[in-house]
């Protein structure tokens, strides 16, 4: 079938070059996601024990030159005053992945966690926060969208957790960094999802998806 296909290609298009292989598309999908969440220079899933405190960079760190749209953001600084401070995706990301890291490694934490679910009447429910793991790039999609539908929360228990927990607290434009990444990050998961419960392989799927990423 596959010569066959081959042959027809060859025929329409006298460029087309068969090849004998065709790469499975998920891991496709995961190689190039991963990479652009390295080029916004967000830290692995392997990254930063909780307990080293802050993981913000400072603004000699920060390279804007280097960086790409989302991570030339600016924000406004806490002294209306005072000089506008830029954020940074992957630090933005990293804060994010400590407080959650904070909240599971502790039971106290989980209960004042699961008390703030219970208390905030815009929540739907008190599941535990979900935290990436590095073999999976959806799973630090996964772990930024559950962790915008309790902002409110997050906020809250950062603060009551003490000063190494605050320092891991989102600022409200880097949680709107993290709200637009998120926003680009769903296509990905949604494909990614898709190939990886279909059974049987399809080239129709594969194009698909190639043509609405790209």
């Amino acid at each position: 079938m596959l010569a066959l296909m081959a042959r027809k290609l060859k025929s329409v298009n006298p460029t087309f070059i068969a090849r004998r292989h065709v790469p499975c598309v998920a891991h496709i999908l995961n190689i190039g996601v991963q990479a652009a969440l390295k080029s916004f220079n967000i830290p692995s899933a392997q990254g930063m024990d909780p307990e080293e405190g802050d993981v913000t960079r400072t603004a000699d760190q920060y390279d804007s030159d280097e960086d790409n749209e989302l991570g030339d953001v600016y924000s406004v600084a806490e002294d209306s005053d005072g000089p506008r401070k830029p954020l940074c995706l992957g630090n933005a990301v990293a804060k994010l992945r400590n407080l959650v890291r904070s909240i599971r490694s502790s039971t106290q934490r989980r209960e004042v966690y699961t008390q703030a679910c219970e208390d905030d009447p815009e929540v739907e429910d008190s599941n535990m926060v979900v935290l990436d793991c590095p073999t999976r790039w959806n799973s630090t999609y996964t772990m930024l969208a559950a962790a915008l539908k309790k902002r409110d929360v997050l906020d809250e228990v950062s603060t009551a957790f003490g000063r190494k927990a605050t320092s891991s607290k989102l600022s409200k434009d880097e949680w709107e960094l993290v709200k637009q990444f998120c926003r680009i990050l769903g296509r990905f998961a949604v494909s990614t999802d898709h190939v990886c419960k279909t059974t049987t392989s399809a080239i129709c799927d594969v194009l698909l998806i190639t043509c609405k990423l790209t």
